[in-house]
């Protein structure tokens, strides 16, 4: 079914026949809760319980966001909500070298029927509305759907690159804000439920051939939200006990597992053969194919920061995270500032009105690149959170700096990498490559106050691929990864 909702909305009665027998001939879960992903999709087995190979090769993934709003084109969530998502998707996902680009676009989808009625009830018809087939496309719906709606649903199992999400739960999470948009992303790229088919045996040895068929995620008998506020698993299984090959006592799922029925506040990290199974779909899956890109300028970063000083000549100065002045305005001149954070004036600044000079400066809302720690699920390493790949000393305490990061990233010519001290410190601040040795010394023992810190790093001169910066303080050192791409 591939139809032209624009079109059809300009006539009421159209779309509500078309919902109402989208509800009696396609719907089969007119209110329900949470995933309804099915678990019978057709998907490809690729998984495999062995290493992915090039496991830190990065993949970029073109996004496209909808946003439902009424057909006045009110409600639904706003920018901020979208970037918030956003965050989720790169908090799971990033580590494990896998990126979104997105072009900073939303499509509204201005329409009562979907907006009105929740995406439980119209279910995949929402899949229809403006679809590509050179990304993913994620419909988000409103927070507010009323007590019996919220979760999320993919358009199959390693089948389309589409999800939903929408509502609130009850535990005050909002689906379009929490890692069910890391579920549901997981669906795309081919990972079932840890429960699925209620078969696994909890001694794993047919870990590959029934439940997600994936041998370091344990026995699932489906906890569907059984929770205790602690993120314990309450003992209920939902998979019926004539349906589970051994007495339920025997089991112990991980409520942690991103693509367990976990509360949402629960769900943290993926285990290494999912992060291996996601990989291997994206190289071989046709519609995770069409997905990739290598233009990763669309996205919606902030840009570096910008400090400026002197005499500002005329010019607009965007696509910074933060911009500094410090000068004047030349006589007649006009400038721009356009920041993603903040436009700070310091004395000594001057516009000479009386000569004619003037200034326009304004916030735009953006997406910081941020990076994000590597965690693995109890214990286990994330993909990229092995000791022959990452330096041991990025596991220290981080007590003497408060924050560092470097931005954007990953990043084709320039980054920043800035970093906050707690006290007065003499720094060492050196890039290496993947094997360890070291390809630049940005900071040799320069004293440091207390306060955040700026250095730039110049990658053009330098091949694709992962990078390490390491700051050396008087007690410790701290090691964080960064992409260069071309």
């Amino acid at each position: 079914m591939n139809l032209n909702f624009k079109t059809l909305e300009r006539h009421s009665f159209l779309p509500w026949c078309i919902y109402f027998l989208y509800c009696i001939f396609w719907s089969n879960d007119l209110k329900s809760q949470g995933c309804i992903t099915p678990s019978d999709s057709k998907s490809i087995q690729l998984i495999s319980n062995s290493p992915a190979e090039k496991n830190n090769v990065p993949f970029y993934l073109k996004i496209y966001i909808h946003v439902i709003r009424d057909n006045s084109g009110n409600g639904g969530v706003t920018h901020q909500q979208v970037l918030n998502s956003l965050a989720y998707l790169n908090r799971s996902f990033n580590p494990q070298y896998i990126y979104f680009v997105w072009d900073c676009e939303i499509d509204y989808i201005d329409d009562d029927v979907m907006f009105l009625n929740g995406p439980f009830v119209t279910n995949n018809l929402i899949f229809t509305y403006n679809p590509h087939e050179d990304g993913i496309d994620i419909y988000i719906f409103p927070d507010d759907l009323g007590p019996d709606n919220f979760g999320g649903r993919a358009f199959g199992i390693g089948e389309e690159s589409a999800f939903w999400v929408g509502g609130t739960w009850p535990s005050g999470e909002v689906s379009s804000q929490s890692h069910i948009m890391s579920h549901e992303m997981g669906h795309v790229l081919n990972l079932h439920h840890t429960h699925r088919g209620c078969d696994e045996l909890p001694n794993g040895s047919n870990c590959q051939s029934a439940g997600d068929g994936i041998c370091d995620t344990p026995a699932d008998p489906d906890i569907l939200f059984q929770i205790t506020s602690s993120c314990e698993w309450n003992g209920t299984p939902v998979c019926s006990s004539s349906d589970l090959p051994v007495p339920i006592g025997s089991y112990n799922p991980d409520p942690s597992l991103i693509m367990s029925n976990s509360d949402p506040r629960c769900l943290t990290c993926f285990t290494p053969h999912q992060v291996t199974g996601m990989r291997n779909a994206i190289v071989q899956l046709p519609h995770l194919i069409a997905a990739q890109t290598t233009d990763i300028q669309g996205d919606c970063s902030c840009g570096p920061a910008l400090t400026v000083t002197g005499v500002i000549p005329t010019g607009t100065y965007e696509n910074h995270s933060s911009i500094i002045a410090y000068g004047a305005i030349g006589a007649s001149q006009s400038v721009t500032f356009e920041a993603g954070e903040f436009v700070l004036l310091e004395q000594p600044f001057l516009a000479d009105a009386s000569n004619a000079s003037s200034l326009l400066a304004f916030t735009k809302e953006c997406n910081p690149s941020i990076v994000y720690p590597v965690y693995g699920c109890n214990g286990i390493p994330a993909i990229n959170d092995d000791p022959n790949n990452t330096p041991q000393s990025s596991r220290n305490d981080h007590s003497q700096v408060s924050s560092i990061r470097n931005y954007p990233n990953p990043f084709s010519k320039r980054s920043i990498i800035e970093f906050t001290l707690t006290t007065d410190e003499e720094i060492t601040l050196f890039v290496s490559d993947l094997m360890g040795k070291k390809v630049n010394i940005l900071l040799n023992n320069n004293k440091k106050t207390k306060g955040t810190h700026q250095v730039i790093f110049d990658g053009r001169d330098y091949p694709a691929g992962i990078y390490y910066y390491t700051i050396q303080l008087s007690k410790k050192s701290i090691t964080q990864k960064m992409t260069i791409i071309k």
